[in-house]
């Protein structure tokens, strides 16, 4: 019934209607109505009436704060999705397209009665690459716990020192980024490569000390450097069905940036991520995760 529709907001002002709505919208949402029932021996006054707008004025603006938190917290869990989806196609894709492969060559090896050590060497190469594809699946599920429970990328990355410190006793981090923010985006990028280049020099460096710089050249680069005293790189780079180097490499290009292997001043091995920050090129505000 429109005419009794106390949305309306057309009461005259002779205040002799005891009907008053006052509308709780902002711009093009509309939250709702602020009704008013005046008895009939009662006058409502213009600075009762200008009261209850200033009223509906201030719900008004709480309900669209509180309205774009909520789709805020949508958009970012969505893009959080679509990190984790494309996290795992990208990061398995090569180890099960290898094993895929294997397969094949497998069966056409049974079909023309291949001798046993073929076959066997075959089997081989299929463990190994399903090993490799349950590292990565292993490794990534832990990066997603760690970026889901903890509040900074900082935070993130003394929990993941801390972890691989149960492997190493000598593993220590220098964190000179201050308050450069990033996107969730790039936090899982950087974990990886960091956790990648710190399971390397655990397992295959032999190092007696471990370092991970974290800083900003005058340029507004940032700098994720890991490095270690150990063997270098030649023993790590011919290992068959190492994937790691290759996996870096490509979140460092969706990054924007590069990763760079050089061999240390007194040995060992430097592996470097650098990229401009997306947030302190745009000169956005930073993103907060909800907890």
């Amino acid at each position: 019934d429109c005419v009794n529709c106390h949305r309306r907001g057309d009461n005259a002002d002779g205040c002799s209607a005891k009907e008053f709505s006052f509308p709780i919208s902002e711009q093009d949402s509309n939250f709702g109505f602020l009704y008013v029932n005046v008895s009939d021996q009662v006058r409502f006054e213009d600075w009762q009436k200008r009261l209850v707008e200033a009223v509906a004025e201030n719900l008004s603006s709480a309900l669209a704060l509180q309205y774009s938190e909520g789709q805020s917290r949508r958009l970012i869990l969505f893009e959080e999705r679509s990190i984790i989806a494309r996290e795992l196609h990208d990061s398995l894709a090569q180890s099960l397209s290898y094993m895929k492969m294997q397969v094949a060559v497998l069966s056409r090896m049974f079909q023309r009665n291949a001798s046993q050590e073929i076959l066997q060497e075959g089997l081989d190469d299929l463990q190994v690459g399903l090993t490799s594809a349950y590292k990565h699946l292993r490794e990534l599920l832990n990066t997603f716990r760690l970026q889901l429970s903890e509040p900074t990328l900082l935070a993130a990355l003394e929990s993941t020192v801390k972890e691989f410190g149960k492997q190493h006793d000598n593993i220590r981090l220098f964190y000179e980024l201050g308050h450069c923010p990033f996107t969730p985006n790039e936090d899982i990028h950087v974990l990886q490569v960091v956790r990648e280049a710190l399971s390397n020099a655990v397992k295959h460096a032999n190092a007696e000390e471990i370092k991970l710089r974290c800083f900003q050249r005058n340029s507004g680069e940032v700098v994720f450097q890991v490095s270690d005293n150990g063997a270098g790189f030649p023993q790590l780079l011919e290992k068959e069905h190492h994937y790691g180097m290759i996996t870096m490499r490509e979140r460092a290009e969706l990054l924007g940036g590069d990763v760079r292997f050089d061999a240390g001043a007194d040995g060992g091995a430097v592996i470097s991520l650098e990229f401009m920050p997306h947030l302190v090129d745009s000169g956005q505000s930073p993103l907060i995760l909800p907890a």
